[in-house]
């Protein structure tokens, strides 16, 4: 093996030690532990996030006019986002395969997990779940569109770009269990 390669594959090697080292010490800091995909928080912590949840009538009492005004019109888009959604996963099933091109997975965008902090009240609790929802959606639907660009025309190199992308997506997503030597 060439020198310079085996000099980056040690250097990444020490720098996943290093990243282990600074993951295992802002858990103990700040009082949590990643559990597969989850982060827990410690018991006192969790007492703490609960007694520091401010009430549905406390917080609208404390709101922004504009915001409680606002509300309404901003949650009604979720009959469109909901549309969106339908009609991009009907079409990606129909056109994707069509043109030999994989389906993009929805679990891997649409991910609805900021919700769970115990300080938030119910209100709040929605709108992150929304805001996860929506944020989610338009990704998964910008990257079905950038999938099917150019499909009927597709030239070679493009070919190679989008297996070339996805891979290196499915590698980013994946880096910490595929590269990393410890579990975090």
């Amino acid at each position: 093996m060439n020198d310079s390669i085996q000099h980056l594959l040690s250097e990444i090697v020490r720098l996943e030690d290093e990243l282990v080292t600074v993951f295992n010490e802002q858990q103990e800091r700040l009082h949590y532990r990643i559990e597969g995909s989850k982060i827990r928080f410690e018991e006192n912590l969790r007492r703490i996030h609960h007694e520091r949840k401010t009430g549905v009538f406390a917080w609208l009492r404390e709101s922004e006019w504009r915001s409680i005004v606002t509300a309404p019109f901003i949650y009604s888009m979720i009959i469109p986002f909901v549309a969106l959604d339908i009609f991009r996963s009907v079409y990606q099933a129909i056109f994707l395969p069509l043109y030999r091109m994989p389906k993009v997975r929805r679990a891997d965008y649409i991910i609805i997990d900021r919700h769970h902090p115990g300080y938030l009240n119910i209100i709040e609790k929605l709108n992150r779940a929304y805001c996860g929802y929506t944020d989610g959606l338009l990704a998964y639907a910008r990257q079905i569109l950038s999938r099917t660009k150019g499909t009927g025309a597709r030239s070679s190199m493009r070919a190679r770009f989008l297996i070339h992308t996805d891979d290196m997506r499915a590698f980013l997503i994946t880096l910490p269990e595929k590269t990393m030597r410890h579990k975090l």
